[in-house]
């Protein structure tokens, strides 16, 4: 995987349209949450969004 160029839109909302995942749910709940994106590895811990792990860098 390449990333060429940045993105230009902001991916975390304070608004959202539609909710399909609860992370707070799940981390109430004592359910793992994860979230995984193409650059990166986020948990729900005590109730906040961790990063767990940082894609590597392609080019090295």
């Amino acid at each position: 995987m390449q990333i060429v160029t940045e993105g230009k839109h902001c991916k975390f909302k304070n608004d959202l349209q539609q909710l399909t995942y609860s992370g707070k749910l799940a981390s109430s709940e004592q359910r793992k949450a994860l979230f995984v994106t193409e650059r990166a590895v986020f948990a729900i811990q005590n109730g906040r969004l961790r990063l767990q792990e940082i894609a590597p860098d392609p080019l090295g």
